[in-house]
């Protein structure tokens, strides 16, 4: 996850049995959101003091889906998942998960909801302890537990 949210085993597990390849946006169980529908609302967004990148984008996308965003570069992919997360605040409209205003989210909990996986594969530098938990905010014993689910470690 893009996002730096501490990632459940389950989940860890999960991504690394099956892998989502090339879907961009995830929306994943998470103890505060069981499945969110999400939502952007007549979305505008650019960077600084550019022209808009979005202009009046919506999409509605049901609980727990996996959607690929697919265009040119430049047609605003990115820009639009940088909105979902709160990593660019949109010029105009609204980003809702579930019936709350993305907004209204503190960072930590949206980015707990929402990950992202990216159009390229990534070559993995440093240790796999790194990859799986770059923050350290994952004791070992959970980290050992999720690569033992997917066969990675040693029973």
């Amino acid at each position: 996850s893009a996002s730096g949210a501490a990632w459940h085993p389950e989940q860890l597990a999960q991504v690394l049995l099956d892998p989502p390849g090339s879907l961009w946006l995830d929306l994943w169980h998470s103890d505060f959101a069981p499945g969110l529908r999400v939502q952007l609302h007549d979305l505008t967004a650019g960077y600084g003091s550019g022209k808009d990148v979005l202009h009046g984008v919506s999409l509605d996308l049901p609980p727990r889906c996996r959607a690929g965003l697919v265009g040119k570069t430049g047609c605003g992919k990115s820009t639009a998942l940088l909105c979902v997360l709160r990593i660019l605040e949109p010029r105009a409209g609204r980003v809702l998960l579930g019936a709350l205003d993305a907004r209204a989210l503190g960072l930590r909990t949206l980015r707990s909801i929402v990950g992202i996986v990216p159009q390229e594969a990534t070559v993995f530098e440093g240790t796999w302890r790194h990859n799986v938990d770059p923050f350290d905010e994952v004791p070992d014993a959970l980290v050992w537990d999720a690569l033992r689910r997917v066969r990675l470690a040693a029973s």
